[in-house]
Parts: structure tokens; C-alpha cells; sequence
């Protein structure tokens, strides 16, 4: 396959970085912080061969593409179309790539291209007969109509770069986050313990702790542009009460154009979507309740609570909205992904995708099994 770096500069750096192992990552099925060539032995675990959507998809070691490898890229350029045999980011929203990627088959996938969310950074070319035969036969491999597994399952033993066009290209000059271990210390105070780290603006801090080496559980914590130099990142008494106790901390360190804030404190939320109307969501000094209020039909209520994981490019944003109803439908939750185009200290402007849902657990599953409405258009963020 051919790579573009011109159009897709940083997407390209990232992923020629995972393909030659010059950059760290986190495995996302041990949580294991690796260096070394990524995407050597996955699993192409998605194929789908439908009607005008033919596509094969890889780049997750958990197989499921619900899991963080320690990093999010903003997106390049959004223009290009998802034409027959295209290689592209797949993510969960605006400035959310990461390592999985997808390629499109005999079929163009017109259905990808708006609302533009997706990075095309590459092609099989139309020389590549071999590559493009391979592409179909996986997609043929699940069933008409299907979106599964390959079956047989399908391997990419591993992936090897030939620089021509590019020779000049460097990978670590293109404004890519850097992930790394972290140094902490822990401070002892009777039976309860602080451990402290050490955190820079502009970067996402992970803590993963257990009681052994198999389960973790990772509490993080992002701190946008405008945080104060080298704050200290307490965690207090995890592990308390056990006799044995592990941590492990990693740092992801964003560039300069990493803006969103790193909390929703009054601020006042504007999302637009041409096919539903305007929603405003205010929040209060809290950072979780507030207020909300819908231009068409006019209505408005209060919003008890919310979830908000912040990252340097954007956020994931739940909030409960109990008696906004649209299209005659009653929604309690709404959902975003938030993906920052600009900023300013006052304000922050970008795209939102999401979805208004009829459902009661966990506000973030990946699949609500109840009634949802999808949500597209930009938003606006003050104070």
C-alpha cells in the first residue's frame, strides 16, 4: 500500500512510527506499556461485506476496538473520499485516532464520507492486483450482508516500509503526543500512603495499580494549556489495607495545538445538528450539574449530572437531560464526542458526534442496547 504524508502528515508519522516500533504504546490487552513493531501478528477481526460498504479492519490487539493504546491524534485532512481500495482511520469521533485502521474494498464506501469523520491516509494502488484480490477475498470471507470476524481468522504477520517519495519524511517532526514511563514516589503517613507524580500541562497522566500483575485499574488525570508548571497528581490510599500492592505510571506528553480544557466548570455548550436543532447545555461552578435547552420545540430542564474525560483535542461528554423529547421521542442521556478545531481562552469551536439514547447504565457503552438518535454537527464552548 502507499502512504500519503503529505496529506495526512501526523496520521501517517503515527502509524509508520507503530509499524517499525520507534514509538511506545500500551498494549491494550495487559495495559503493559511496549515498544517494538505494533501491528506484527493482529488479527484483521472486522470484515464487512455489505452493499456499498466493503471494508477490512485491524490494528486493535484486544480485537474489539473499544480500548486506548495511550494516545489520541487530531485530524488531517478530512476531504479526501472514501473511494474503491482507500486505507483510513477508524476512531469513535472527531480527533480520536489512534491505531486501528480499515480498507475498503471493490465497493466505494460513500456512507463514510459525510459526516466526514475519518482520515484517508493511503491506497492500495491499482498496480497492486495481488493486494487488491487479498482485500476482497477477506471481505469474502464472512457472509453477504455481515459484519463479523473473518472466518477463517486473517493475520498481519507484519509490516515492512520502503521509503521512495518520502525519504525526507520524519516521523518524530510531525507534532505526534509521546508517550513514556513516569517516575512517582509515595509518601507514607501511618497505615495510609499518597503516591505523588509529578505532571506537566498539555499531557494525560495514567496510574494503573492492583494486587497483582494480572488486573489493573487505571485512574488518570489531563491538565490542559492553561494548568499551572508542574503540579503533583495525588492519589490516596489505593492499596490500603493490602499487604502487597503494585503501581505503574506512564505520561503521555501532547505538542502545542492540544487546547481543549481540561473541565467543563461554567461553561456554556452549543451543539448544532442541521437535522435536529440547537441544544445548550450549562454547566455550573461544580463541573457536573446544570442546566439545559433545546431552540426547536422549545424546552428546557436541568441536568443533574454529567460525565466529562477530557483529552489535549477534544472530550467524551455524557450528560442526563430527563424531558427533552425530539422527533415525539423522550431521551434522558445524550452523548458526544467533542473534537476541538480552534480555541481561544474564552472559546473553543469544533465538531460533535453523538447520540441522544433512551437508556439507564453505564453512559459510555460502546453499543446502547436501547432506542438511540445520532447526533452531527459542530459545537461552540464558552465561559
Amino acid at each position: 500500500m502507499e502512504l500519503d504524508h503529505l496529506t495526512a502528515p501526523r496520521t501517517v508519522a503515527r502509524f509508520l512510527q507503530h509499524a517499525e516500533g520507534t514509538a511506545a504504546w500500551i498494549d491494550d490487552s495487559t495495559g503493559q506499556l511496549k515498544t517494538g513493531p505494533f501491528y506484527d501478528g493482529l488479527l484483521f477481526h472486522r470484515a464487512v461485506n455489505r452493499s456499498g460498504f466493503k471494508v477490512i479492519q485491524s490494528g486493535s490487539r484486544t480485537a474489539t476496538g473499544r480500548r486506548s493504546i495511550g494516545f489520541v491524534l487530531p485530524d488531517d485532512e478530512l476531504a479526501r473520499d472514501h473511494e474503491t481500495y482507500v486505507i483510513s482511520m477508524a476512531n469513535r469521533g472527531p480527533n480520536t485516532n489512534s491505531s486501528e485502521f480499515f480498507v475498503v474494498g471493490n465497493e466505494a464506501a460513500r456512507g463514510l464520507d459525510v459526516p466526514a469523520r475519518h482520515i484517508v491516509f493511503g491506497r492500495v494502488p491499482t498496480s497492486d492486483t495481488d493486494g487488491r484480490d487479498t482485500v476482497d477475498a477477506i471481505v469474502a470471507s464472512v457472509p453477504s450482508g455481515s459484519d463479523a470476524a473473518p472466518d477463517p481468522p486473517v493475520t498481519l504477520n507484519s509490516v515492512a516500509i520502503r521509503r521512495e517519495n518520502g525519504v525526507d519524511f520524519d516521523p518524530d517532526a510531525q507534532g505526534v503526543p509521546v508517550l513514556a514511563p513516569h517516575p512517582f514516589s509515595v509518601r507514607f503517613d501511618g497505615s495510609e500512603f499518597d503516591l505523588l507524580a509529578e505532571q506537566q500541562p498539555r499531557s494525560v497522566l495514567r496510574i494503573g495499580h492492583g494486587d497483582d500483575l494480572q488486573s489493573w485499574t487505571t485512574v488518570e488525570r489531563f491538565l490542559d494549556a492553561t494548568a499551572s508548571s508542574a503540579p503533583f497528581f495525588r492519589v490516596t490510599d489505593l492499596g490500603e489495607g493490602k499487604s502487597t500492592h503494585f503501581f505503574r505510571t506512564f505520561l503521555t506528553t501532547y505538542p502545542s495545538d492540544g487546547v481543549y480544557p481540561d473541565d467543563l466548570e461554567n461553561r456554556t455548550l452549543t451543539v448544532n445538528d442541521p437535522a435536529i436543532g440547537t441544544f445548550v447545555i450549562e454547566i455550573g461552578p461544580d463541573g457536573r450539574t446544570g442546566d439545559w435547552s433545546f431552540a426547536d420545540p422549545a424546552q428546557d430542564g436541568e441536568v443533574p449530572d454529567s460525565l466529562n474525560t477530557p483529552d489535549p483535542y477534544g472530550s467524551d461528554a455524557a450528560f442526563i437531560v430527563n424531558g427533552f423529547t425530539v422527533q415525539g421521542i423522550s431521551f434522558p442521556f445524550i452523548r458526544f464526542r467533542l473534537g476541538t478545531d480552534s480555541a481561544t481562552p474564552t472559546k473553543v469551536s469544533g465538531r460533535a458526534s453523538g447520540r441522544l439514547a433512551r437508556f439507564n447504565f453505564d453512559l459510555f457503552a460502546p453499543n446502547p442496547v436501547f432506542q438511540v438518535l445520532p447526533v452531527n454537527g459542530t459545537f461552540t464552548m464558552t465561559r
